[in-house]
């Protein structure tokens, strides 16, 4: 073998448990009790549908300008993109005075 010559350096590891450590600690209804109290170390935090929404078609507009070669076709998109939102947005608004609301403690109907 022609490695048979070359020293190798190499380093063992080991871990070291003691009987002070208590893993009990660190069971799902000790976390879920710690994160319980401490809401602002959770990471997740559950979206409403509107904001999930959003931040789908942020992702969509962000992946379509991505994949723009030129600075015309970057334009061209961005054109697309605002002309699509301001549709969207006047079809919100024209479905929105169309919604008749009725209060339904008020039972003068009958």
């Amino acid at each position: 073998d022609q490695y048979t010559g070359i020293p190798l350096l190499v380093r063992n590891y080991r871990t070291k448990w003691w009987d002070k450590f208590n893993d009990e600690k660190y069971d799902s209804k000790y976390l879920n009790n710690f994160f319980n109290k401490n809401p602002r170390l959770c990471k997740s935090v559950a979206l409403d549908q509107t904001t999930s929404k959003f931040l789908q078609a942020k992702s969509t507009a962000s992946a379509m300008l991505a994949q723009a070669k030129t600075n015309k076709e970057y334009k061209k998109l961005m054109a697309e993109m605002l002309s699509s939102l301001d549709s969207k947005s006047e079809d919100e608004k024209s479905s929105e005075s169309s919604i008749k609301t009725v209060d339904l403690a008020d039972d003068t109907t009958s």
